[in-house]
This record gives structure tokens, C-alpha cells and sequence, in this order.
């Protein structure tokens, strides 16, 4: 009898084993498929946030309620506001998070300032005077027509990246600075999207100019400088 007690206690001990194994076994897939996932749920977030394979239109409302506000609010500061520039800055990783659009406007009334708001993509924005002579290298720029400006800064950064700007990221990749800017250009004094890329490390530079009205890429103004 003794002995059959020792086996019995023996077998669900083993048996206890088994079903400890098994539970550990479980929890570790569990876990790895949950790992699993949230790398994925990474990944697609990461390739959604990315500037380069995006669609445009699918961020066609905000960039046009960006506008509005800019307008609403420059008319706020001056009735006869006008919107003479907008610099757009892209990480050098692509992350639509950290790109910021800033729209700049000029009046008569204000000879001294330009009125200017910086939005993100999620419309939060912030407001700023800032004096001619310490931004647009008191340029004077001209009043942008909007009735030529049919192409958005997405679009034209994507056109720029197939015209050598893809080139270059990957030449600098983080070491660079990426600026999209809309405005009056050389040599027909057309409206243009400069996307301009920097390298941080070098005097190495991209510069591609979009036309703003047809979306077409001026390849006879576009210019690189800097060592090789």
C-alpha cells in the first residue's frame, strides 16, 4: 500500500509538472505573438508617419484647414493681412509628427513685422512677430496668388525625393535639415515649392524647385553644391 501511495504522489507530481510547463509554454507564446504584434503595430505606424509614401489627399482637409486658420487669425492682427510666405520643415527621419508648416504674413500697416503662425499636423499652432530684418533677409517677398498655388507641399516633397532628394537622405541620412518653402522664384518669377536639403556635417546641399501651379519639377533650377 505504502508503495502505491508513493507512485500515486509521484504521478501527479509529474502530472503537476506537466501542466506548469505548459502554462510557462503558453504565457511565452502569448507573449511573443503580443511582442509580435506591437512590433508590427510599430512598423506600420512608423511606415504611416512617413512623409515619403504617403498620399497627399489624405491630408488635403487639414492642410487646407491650416490655411483658413492662418488667414482667420492673420486678418485678426491686420485687415488687409497678406500671405507672402510658408516655410515648411521636415525631419530628416520623414515623421509627419515633427513637420511644421508656418505661414508668414506681411501688411502695410506693419512695416516693421511680419505676422507669423506655425501649425502642426494635428492644427495645434503658435503665434509670433518677428522683425523684417531677422527673417526673409528682409526680402520684401510678394503676396502669394493662391489661384496659383494648386500643388501642396507633400506632393512636391515627393516629387523632389525622386529628383535627387531621396538621393542625398540616404547619402546624410539624420545629418541633414529638410525645408519646403513656397514662394516667388528666379528665372520667370513663377511660384515655386524650394526644397532645400542641408547637410549638417558638410557644405553638401540639394536644392529642387516644384512649380506651385503645375507640379512640375524645374530641372534646369534645380542646383547641388558642396563636396562629393
Amino acid at each position: 500500500m505504502r508503495i502505491l501511495k508513493i507512485i500515486a504522489v509521484l504521478v501527479v507530481i509529474v502530472l503537476i509538472a506537466i501542466i506548469i510547463v505548459w502554462g510557462l509554454s503558453k504565457k511565452t507564446q502569448t507573449q511573443t505573438n503580443q511582442s509580435t504584434s506591437t512590433n508590427n503595430q510599430e512598423n506600420s505606424t512608423s511606415q504611416t508617419n512617413n512623409l515619403s509614401n504617403i498620399k497627399p489627399t489624405d491630408y488635403s482637409e487639414t492642410l487646407i484647414a491650416n490655411l483658413a486658420k492662418a488667414q482667420e487669425l492673420a486678418g485678426q492682427w491686420q485687415k488687409n493681412a497678406q500671405l507672402v510666405f510658408l516655410k515648411v520643415q521636415i525631419s530628416s527621419d520623414l515623421n509627419l509628427k515633427k513637420i511644421t508648416e508656418t505661414y508668414v504674413f506681411s501688411s502695410s500697416k506693419a512695416p516693421i513685422n511680419y505676422w507669423t503662425i506655425g501649425f502642426d499636423l494635428e492644427k495645434n499652432y503658435i503665434r509670433a512677430q518677428i522683425p523684417k530684418t531677422d527673417f526673409l533677409q528682409n526680402d520684401n517677398p510678394k503676396k502669394i496668388k493662391t489661384e496659383f498655388w494648386k500643388t501642396d507641399w507633400i506632393s512636391a516633397f515627393q516629387k523632389a525625393e525622386v529628383s535627387g532628394g531621396k538621393t542625398f537622405r540616404d547619402k546624410y541620412k539624420n545629418d541633414l535639415t529638410i525645408v519646403a518653402d513656397l514662394t516667388y522664384s528666379k528665372p520667370n518669377d513663377y511660384l515655386y515649392w524650394i526644397v532645400s536639403y542641408n547637410s549638417l556635417s558638410s557644405e553638401d546641399s540639394l536644392q529642387i524647385k516644384v512649380d506651385a501651379n503645375s507640379g512640375e519639377v524645374n530641372q534646369e533650377e534645380n542646383s547641388s553644391s558642396g563636396t562629393n
